[in-house]
């Protein structure tokens, strides 16, 4: 069996980043949406931070892309990274309300996840003793069957009227409503 080590302590470092422009433009990863869709969605999402924000940027998704609406769901979950050499990975656990990731269900089998690329980079420039958490990855949006590199696990799904944005001081704030919450607890 491999040997298993947990990073403890690590450093993001992140200089202060612009937001979104609407310009930006990754490779697409599946077949589910094409160049004028991403670019589509993309420009909706002037404003919001590349690395976080992925509830806001799935809900927009969720909105823009040329899916038929019964075949989509909102997953809320965790997402882990691995690096292309298998030694290191990046993501998130699911620890509400800290700690989940956010990205489109397509017949139950296929992901639409315009959030990806900023977890990439954050991955990429997140490091600890031994260096970066992922290397050998390229920011992408992923657009169909995820690779073996890219592991979800959703916990919950949403409809898109679930989750509520505004737009504070220039920051996009999201929350999940009440009424789903208390959902939840009732299950």
């Amino acid at each position: 069996m491999p040997k298993t080590e947990t990073t403890l302590t690590s450093r993001f470092e992140e200089e202060p980043v612009p937001p979104m422009t609407g310009d930006e433009s990754w490779p697409i990863l599946g077949d589910l949406v094409d160049g004028m869709d991403a670019e589509w969605v993309t420009q909706h999402l002037v404003g919001m931070h590349p690395h976080w924000n992925c509830l806001e940027k799935t809900k927009i998704a969720y909105h823009t892309v040329e899916i038929q609406p019964n075949r989509m769901k909102i997953c809320v979950g965790s997402l882990m990274v691995s690096s292309n050499d298998s030694e290191s990975a990046y993501g998130y656990l699911y620890r509400p309300p800290l700690e989940f990731h956010a990205w489109i269900g397509v017949d139950d089998k296929f992901i639409v996840d315009f959030a990806l690329p900023g977890v990439i980079e954050k991955g990429i420039i997140t490091r600890d003793e031994i260096g970066p958490f992922l290397s050998g990855r390229e920011p992408a949006i992923l657009a169909g069957k995820p690779p073996e590199w890219l592991m979800y696990k959703a916990y919950a799904t949403l409809k898109a009227s679930d989750i509520e944005i505004a737009k504070m001081d220039g920051i996009f704030i999201s929350r999940i409503t009440p009424e789903f919450i208390a959902g939840l607890y009732k299950q």
